[in-house]
């Protein structure tokens, strides 16, 4: 009987987060109806420093809601206007020292 030998190689790979998170929006009209099967832009700030906070980073997206006048995005794959993605991986983001706020606009 022969015996082998058998050379392994590990290989050893890092991978990283990707500097995005996910953000999901019902969004619904003045009248408070949802927005159905609709282009939306959505403008995304983080604040720091509280609700009236400055704004250190801030996107836009232009998105479709569905049928029950959800949105999908991920924040950090945007238009960047100010700031930039990496932020989401530092502080002060992860300690919740932030706000993310959101602003919609129907192009309906």
């Amino acid at each position: 009987m022969e015996m082998f030998k058998r050379i392994m190689t590990v290989f050893s790979a890092r991978s990283q987060a990707p500097d995005m998170m996910s953000y999901q929006a019902v969004i619904r009209n003045v009248s408070n109806n949802l927005v159905v099967n609709k282009t939306v832009g959505v403008k995304i700030s983080i604040l720091k420093g509280g609700v009236n906070g400055t704004p250190v980073y801030v996107e836009s997206h232009a998105v479709r809601t569905n049928a029950n006048g959800m949105v999908s995005l991920y924040i950090g794959n945007g238009d960047v206007s100010q700031g930039a993605c990496s932020l989401l991986r530092r502080s002060p983001i992860r300690t919740g020292e932030v706000i993310i706020r959101s602003a919609e606009q129907a192009n309906c």
